[in-house]
């Protein structure tokens, strides 16, 4: 279904985008699963520039990180270690909303328990487990090296 949709004429990813970014808050993780296979999917299409898209799923794609299930954890890993490749190399960027983004998520972590330094998969006192991944870590340092 995905092949047929992305290869139609007249499949817009600039109203697709919008959809697939609101449905990202969904915590079912059947749901989680299939929008990071959507993503996954439409980043590996030649005609479509997802970097581009970065900013409307950076977020959603972060908070999967924290995610109980580990698989969504991964796919999202993967999904966003990719997004970093493209970055690296693509023709336009959007550092600066990429860059609040990021702040934000570090931000709320640090809020969530000022007592974890935020090294990857602690757990604080009140159980939640934070993590800085290493793809978002590295963006980060991409964007300060601009």
């Amino acid at each position: 279904m995905k092949d047929i949709v992305t290869e139609s004429t007249s499949f817009s990813i600039e109203a697709f985008i919008p959809l697939l970014r609101e449905r990202l808050t969904v915590l079912n993780p059947y749901v989680r699963q299939f929008l990071v296979g959507w993503i996954t999917v439409l980043d590996g299409t030649p005609d479509i520039h997802m970097v581009e898209w970065l900013p409307h799923l950076l977020d959603g794609l972060l908070n999967m990180l924290s995610d109980p299930n580990r698989e969504i954890r991964q796919q999202a890993d993967t999904a966003l270690a990719e997004f970093l490749h493209e970055v690296k190399t693509a023709a336009f960027v959007d550092y600066r909303r990429l860059t609040q983004i990021l702040v934000r998520h570090r931000c709320a972590c640090k809020r969530a328990c000022p007592s974890n330094s935020l090294a990857g998969g602690t757990r604080c006192l009140s159980g939640r487990v934070h993590k800085v991944p290493s793809c978002a870590a590295m963006l980060l340092k991409v964007v300060n090296t601009i």
